[in-house]
């Protein structure tokens, strides 16, 4: 694995945004590191993989959904700034301007005093110099004598006086030949095969990206659902998948499925609490939980919501505080939620009641799971029965260490009365997450 500057160097490379420099240590990485030389080939071909893609250009009522989504959010400009009021004098915001002036004429100040001080030490010095070159010396008197010894025989005054330099003899060029070239080795050039050639390696072209649509998450305040806009999404959300996966964060998870509950039987459902959950909640220990049930249709999972909103936001207009809900998420249904919701139950996930199979969806069975849609998943999992089922909901502990729901009797019983689903109705799996 690359260090992130090496990566960013690589991108660059690809970018055509290297400088000499760093064109050199580019040269150098992929000479040493053949991890180097991978990545790089991958970002040449992701590159030109880009480059293939055709533009996307919006639709006709792209325009429109604008301003219709404008409408629905009752979307406003943004208001431009007030102009600002002239403010009379004020020596608290001149202070900073006060010191920084200060500061630059004390420097100011100094540079100019060091400029004079060291002009005139110059001017002194240069005249101080003047003055001993032309001072006159007393002339030394010259022995003729030694004079004469030192011109006939300089060797000697050489020995006896090491001072004395001896005048370095003339090279003549002898019968006139020029002096030859220092001798050159003539070493013969190294070849290499392409097999010792370090490049970039040639990858094969991958296959051009394609467009593939995305259903994200949804998250919304609960409180909001009574206004147009978060209630017509929320509805549109749940009717876009044949599983209901909602995540609901509150403050405590007590006083919250208290709320949950009376909810759900104002639908006329029967709720079936697990022991262990019951046990929890006599003993006030917060426990975050789950609501399974297969007895509801999209708009009355959507009517829950509002109500539990509403409810909620009238108790927190009362007295602030009291209101226990926050957001939402409402996910796609995933397989892997499947698997979760199976080992909340304690049984295999071929077992658990999903919408009936449709024709012309077959699933190959020797797929692994996280390969097989939800929807194929759903389409394509056993009856439970062949009476209708009753209106009923399960709630169990979630998250709980050490609870085993094999042993649950509420659990069996649940499923011991659970038939055919009701039309239109779709399986839904809500979290009730605490806060703290």
């Amino acid at each position: 694995m690359l260090p992130a500057h090496l990566l960013e160097l690589l991108t660059a490379s690809v970018d055509g945004e290297l400088s000499a420099a760093e064109r050199r240590l580019l040269d150098k990485m992929l000479r040493d590191s053949e991890d180097a030389r991978l990545a790089h080939g991958r970002l040449l071909n992701d590159s030109r993989r880009l480059r293939r893609l055709q533009p996307v250009t919006p639709g006709d009522d792209f325009a429109a959904h604008i301003l219709q989504t404008i409408r629905n959010r009752a979307l406003s400009p943004t208001p431009l700034p007030m102009p600002r009021r002239k403010r009379s004098f004020d020596p608290q915001r001149w202070l900073p301007w006060i010191s920084i002036a200060s500061a630059a004429s004390v420097v100011l100040m100094i540079g100019l005093f060091s400029l004079v001080y060291f002009t005139q030490a110059e001017k002194q010095v240069a005249l101080t110099q003047h003055e001993t070159k032309n001072q006159k010396t007393d002339p030394i008197p010259v022995n003729k004598e030694v004079a004469k010894v030192e011109k006939s025989q300089p060797e000697r005054v050489a020995k006896a006086d090491p001072s004395v330099k001896l005048p370095l003899p003339e090279v003549n060029n002898i019968a006139g030949k020029q002096p030859e070239p220092p001798e050159i080795l003539s070493i013969p050039p190294r070849t290499l095969g392409l097999d010792n050639v370090i490049a970039t390696p040639a990858l094969p072209d991958a296959e051009p990206f394609r467009l593939v649509g995305v259903s994200l998450p949804v998250l919304l305040p609960l409180r909001d659902l009574d206004e147009a806009y978060p209630r017509k999404l929320t509805r549109e959300e749940l009717k876009k998948d044949e599983v209901v996966r909602i995540d609901l964060f509150c403050k405590d998870s007590i006083k919250a499925s208290e709320a949950m509950l009376a909810a759900l039987k104002a639908r006329g459902l029967q709720v079936t609490i697990d022991g262990v959950l019951q046990d929890r909640i006599r003993k006030k220990n917060k426990s975050d939980l789950v609501v399974y049930t297969e007895a509801l249709s999209t708009d009355e999972i959507a009517q829950i919501l509002e109500q539990l909103g509403l409810e909620d936001k009238k108790l927190e207009a009362k007295k602030a505080g009291d209101g226990q809900f926050d957001k939402f998420v409402l996910a796609p249904f995933h397989p892997s939620d499947l698997s979760e919701l199976a080992k909340l139950l304690g049984i295999p996930a071929s077992q658990v009641k999903l919408p009936k199979p449709k024709v012309g969806l077959p699933i190959d069975v020797r797929k692994p799971l996280e390969n097989i849609t939800a929807g194929q998943l759903a389409m394509n999992l056993p009856k439970g029965g062949s009476k209708i089922a009753e209106k009923s909901a399960l709630l169990i502990p979630y998250g709980q260490v050490g609870y085993l729901p094999q042993n649950s009797r509420e659990i069996k019983s649940f499923f011991d009365k659970r038939g055919d689903r009701r039309p239109n109705t779709v399986p839904m799996m809500l979290v009730l997450r605490s806060l703290n």
